[in-house]
């Protein structure tokens, strides 16, 4: 038996390998260094470029540009639209249209080129917009496909997705659409996944494998995504009922919309498998039959949803819900015939079951206290027979998932599977006893090839709060072939493989946990309201004695913003800027409806309303409302979506201000609040930015000003 274990252990280890090799980008070839090149020309001077400035107006004219270079007749699709997460704005977005042979709607590749205010973009979302760039000079060489594919780059996704918002509120957009293939980066580099598709995916799945060379994809990622608090277009796409894809690399997020996603740092591998990945499914979506692509057709019934996975990056195994609950069924019926003439005792259940989840619970502990960079796994099983212990962990594992088959269908696979082929030995094994090293090992090594992956890239995509689930997928398999070592064997391997991990826990509580580049996120914010000005420090929970030493900062962070109370960060008195403050002006009441002109004298690009509930039902800007469904980026909502208040801000504002409308309730005088910001700090700052560490950075909005001010209106 120690060398089933040994087998096994090596087996897994292999894997480990394996799966580190195969989940990793390709290296560049000639399509990325045509993408990157092109981003460069239209990228010009490495800086941010949020929507509506003139740094992004000057992309999106050498966008246009080079699109013309390549025989396209690019158009322009401009308005303003309001998104979910009570950000409005004017945008203008490009679509580079290639005909297909048919007549129909097309097939839309979507990316965007804005950026977010602290950072130039280049990975964030400049590898989309390579990859468009490099998918409209392939394309231009092809003869037509079967479909038209329109080539959308969108401007607006950063503060509230506002160019898919415009554009779902055309009929004609929303006819045209047969599929979306969309593009996004939540890092600077690493392989790009598949983790997002519309409902009734099984169909899309199918061409997802059969048209992908080096798949990587699981249904877990989506159902991980769905509970996320992130948004992309693809979210506003289809609500409106559309169906498509989501890719995105996620290596490098502490790079992640901040100055530190630059060139330098952005990954020729990761655009060169973004662009791979979506070339091969634009072109295979063109080419593709009416049956399945007929717009909004049964494809998009959540009842053809699949569970699927991809087998290092090989090929993809797929399959309807029901399957999946089938196979739960079978593996558990398997499972407890193979259990028949043992007597599994409750407590090799527990021991299983204790020694997961204690795993998981030291590194949470530990991740807590010693803040480490690195996962490891401590666990042990108590001694017992063989077959005991195969037994209670399998009898488990197949009640796990027979309840995730019923609740959670499209992640269950990760259980039932192993479920199933522990099964199927264990009952051979129960006919003859020199089954058992098989009926030990072969379920191991199922659960490694399917958690493996997932555990390597998801730790990639979260980083250390994912250490817990790392030590638990390990638990999980040690536990699972620790039955097949005697008991001298196992002791010899648990005990040392202990030491390791409380002194790789002890080293990580001494190893700085940041640097220049894998900085922590700090932003610096002058607040002037009503001529009282502070110095604000978001971001990190302590203050570094540096700003310490350049302002009287408070000891505990604070609510510098009456109106904003769950908004803290560490506030410090500062001299008062002397900048104007936004301003209402033609203020004008008409029975129920108040209309004004929001200006902002000194220029801010964005500026915004807070009114109270009790007075105010809802706000426009330039006519247009927040989206009527709610975001799924609560977590980015919730600082403005405070209980009683109702806000709204504009994103593109220009000298002649925007137009507000504020439909009333009750009657006489109240208070609003108007405020603006802009990107930087005054000189007075100075002091303050040579204060932050070289560890830390800004981050999605970055250092700014803001300045508020206090209007009554009503009568």
């Amino acid at each position: 038996m120690n060398r089933t274990f040994a087998g096994s252990l090596a087996a897994i280890f292999a894997l480990l390998g394996l799966a580190a090799l195969r989940y990793r980008p390709p290296p560049p070839g000639p399509p990325a260094l045509r993408a990157r090149a092109a981003w460069q020309r239209a990228l010009g001077e490495e800086t941010p470029h949020p929507v509506g400035s003139a740094h992004d107006a000057e992309i999106r004219d050498r966008l246009i540009a080079q699109l013309r270079e390549l025989g396209y007749r690019p158009e322009v699709i401009e308005g303003s639209s309001c998104g979910s997460s009570r950000a409005c704005g004017r945008t203008r977005s490009i679509v580079a249209r290639r005909e297909g042979r048919e007549a129909g709607p097309a097939i839309w590749f979507n990316c965007h080129y804005d950026s977010v205010w602290a950072g130039p973009a280049v990975s964030d979302d400049g590898a989309g917009v390579s990859a468009g760039l490099e998918i409209a000079h392939a394309l231009a060489q092809e003869p037509p496909h079967r479909r038209a594919i329109a080539l959308l780059f969108n401007e607006g996704e950063e503060p509230g997705l506002l160019g898919a918002e415009l554009l779902v509120r055309h009929k004609e957009f929303l006819d045209d659409v047969a599929a979306i293939v969309n593009l996004e980066a939540r890092g600077t580099g690493g392989p790009s996944l598949m983790f997002e598709t519309s409902a009734g995916n099984a169909d899309l799945i199918d061409l997802y494998a059969k048209a992908i060379g080096r798949p990587m994809s699981n249904s877990l990622y989506y159902a991980i995504y769905k509970q996320l608090p992130n948004d992309t277009d693809l979210t506003v796409f289809k609500r409106a009922g559309l169906a498509g894809y989501g890719f995105a690399f996620i290596g490098g997020t502490a790079r992640y919309h901040t100055p530190l996603d630059d060139l330098a740092h952005g990954d020729l591998g990761s655009v060169q498998h973004q662009t791979e990945k979506a070339l091969a499914l634009v072109r295979a979506l063109a080419d593709t039959g009416d049956t399945m692509m007929a717009p909004r057709a049964p494809i998009m019934s959540p009842t053809r949803d699949a569970f699927f996975f991809d087998v290092f990056a090989l090929f993809v195994v797929r399959g309807s819900l029901l399957l999946t609950r089938l196979l739960a069924v079978l593996a558990a019926v398997a499972v407890f015939l193979a259990l028949r003439g043992m007597r599994p005792k409750l407590l090799h259940a527990l021991s299983f079951v204790l020694s997961v989840v204690l795993s998981a619970a030291i590194a949470a502990g530990l991740l807590a206290l010693l803040h480490p960079p690195y996962p490891w796994l401590a666990q042990s099983t108590p001694s017992a027979k063989l077959e005991d212990r195969w037994a209670g962990a399998w009898a488990i594992l197949a009640l796990v998932g027979l309840v995730l088959a019923a609740i959670a269908p499209e992640v269950s696979y990760v259980v039932v599977l192993p479920a199933l082929v522990a099964g199927i030995f264990g009952i051979a094994a129960a006919h003859r006893r020199t089954w058992w090293a098989a009926a030990v090992a072969a379920p191991a090594i199922a659960a490694a090839i399917l958690l493996l992956p997932i555990a390597w890239l998801l730790y990639d995509a979260m980083g250390t709060v994912l250490l817990p689930v790392s030590a638990a997928v390990f638990a999980i398999l040690f536990a699972l072939v620790f039955p097949a070592a005697e008991k001298i064997f196992a002791r010899a391997v648990t005990i040392p493989a202990s030491v390791v991990s409380l002194l790789i826990a002890i080293a990580a509580a001494f190893a700085p946990p940041f640097s220049p580049d894998n900085p922590k996120h700090e932003n610096l914010v002058l607040l002037a309201d009503e001529g009282k000005a502070q110095w604000i420090v978001e971001g990190p929970s302590s203050l570094e004695p540096s700003f310490r030493a350049a302002a009287q900062f408070s000891e505990k962070p604070g609510a510098p913003l009456s109106w904003l109370p769950r908004y803290k960060a560490f506030v410090a008195p500062a001299p008062s800027p002397g900048l104007d403050a936004p301003r209402l002006d033609g203020v004008r009441v008409e029975g129920k409806l108040l209309r004004a002109t929001l200006v902002s004298p000194r220029g801010a690009p964005r500026a915004g309303v807070v009114a109270p509930e009790s007075r105010v039902r809802a706000i426009r800007f330039d006519g247009q409302a927040p989206a009527e469904l709610t975001s799924k980026n609560r977590i980015a909502m919730s600082p403005l979506a405070m209980p009683g208040m109702i806000n709204l801000r504009w994103e593109t504002m220009t000298a002649e201000g925007v137009p507000v409308e504020m439909d009333l309730e009750g009657d006489g005088p109240f208070e609003i609040v108007v405020w603006d910001q802009s990107p930087g700090v005054p000189a007075e700052g100075k002091a303050l930015l040579a204060a932050r560490p070289p560890e830390a950075c800004p981050v999605q909005d970055g250092d700014r000003t803001l300045v508020v001010r206090n209007v009554r209106v009503g009568r």
